[in-house]
């Protein structure tokens, strides 16, 4: 079972700082001007789901005060409360468009979610799976959302 921790406000805003950081380095890393450097998709990987994994942790610390130590992304929206997570998925699914096939494997967001929930633990030891999946795309446009209702 994963330990509850719980955040004061000055931890909070340190996180949010924190995520908002993570955030900038993924964007740095997949700027136009890397394109050509593959090697960089995996610390961007980490840096957007590390940033979307904070992000979520001062959001759940905001409405309920504690949050579970747990890294998958999936089951850290699902601690959130459902306003909030109504908000989050239509503010993704304004922005992601999965009908169109070349741009994403997945049918909706909950999918997305699902497949792609443990990015930052696969990515951080990338070298011992050979099957990883990740959407830069989908995942910087999370990052920006969950960073837009942190800063509510």
């Amino acid at each position: 079972m994963a330990k509850t921790y719980s955040m004061d406000s000055k931890q909070q805003k340190e996180a949010l700082t924190n995520a908002k950081a993570f955030l900038k380095a993924a964007k740095v890393l997949n700027a136009s001007e890397n394109n050509d450097e593959m090697i960089l998709i995996i610390p961007c990987a980490i840096n957007v789901a590390f940033s979307c994994e904070l992000f979520l942790k001062v959001l759940i610390s905001k409405s309920t005060g504690s949050f579970k130590g747990l890294h998958g992304i999936y089951d850290l929206f699902q601690a959130l409360d459902q306003n909030k997570k109504s908000s989050i998925e239509t503010a993704f699914n304004t922005r992601v468009d999965f009908s169109k096939p070349q741009n994403f494997s997945y049918n909706c967001f909950t999918d997305f979610l699902k497949e792609e929930s443990d990015n930052f633990i696969e990515w951080r030891y990338s070298y011992e799976n050979t099957k990883l999946s990740f959407t830069i795309t989908a995942w910087i446009e999370l990052a920006e959302i969950l960073q837009s209702e942190a800063d509510k």
